[in-house]
């Protein structure tokens, strides 16, 4: 049974949801907006067959974390400026609820627009030994909150 604190919080969680999600969900997909940064992410789940640089771990974790900081800080810029400074708060608390720290702590080292995001295809250096496991769970929970934010934005 749900104490009264929690269906509270879920209540107006579903009810800031409602108010926000359609101008959430234009930042997302307009492209003028965050629709560029959105489809990287979407389309960086998958290797690249072709790429020699997508069987190295590294490489695939640097890719996956510079792409999902590009997106959330473009959505911060926009939702910020078209949505308002309560739309703005609730993106972020909903934000740090779904990507907790895991995200924070493998992706600390890869900020969009720092030279850790700048790719060298001749880097070979391993910023993690044999993380496959982690680099996989990573992908997966990255692809999960791709379309979480993309189903919040529905």
């Amino acid at each position: 049974m749900r104490e009264h604190g929690e269906y509270t919080d879920m209540t107006c969680c579903r009810i800031n949801y409602l108010r926000y999600a359609p101008c959430l969900k234009n930042v997302s997909t307009d492209e003028r907006k965050c629709a560029n940064q959105y489809k990287k992410l979407a389309n960086n789940h998958g290797g690249n067959p072709d790429d020699p640089n997508s069987v190295n771990v590294n490489y695939g974790l640097k890719l996956h974390c510079c792409a999902f900081t590009e997106f959330v800080e473009c959505q911060h810029e926009f939702i910020l400026r078209d949505c308002g400074h309560h739309a703005h708060q609730f993106f972020q608390s909903q934000l740090d609820r779904m990507s907790g720290s895991l995200l924070n702590e493998h992706c600390a080292l890869f900020t969009h627009g720092s030279n850790a995001c700048s790719f060298n295809q001749n880097v070979g250096v391993s910023l993690f030994s044999n993380d496959y496991y982690m680099y996989r769970s990573l992908c997966m929970l990255v692809t999960a909150l791709t379309a979480l934010l993309f189903f919040i934005q529905r």
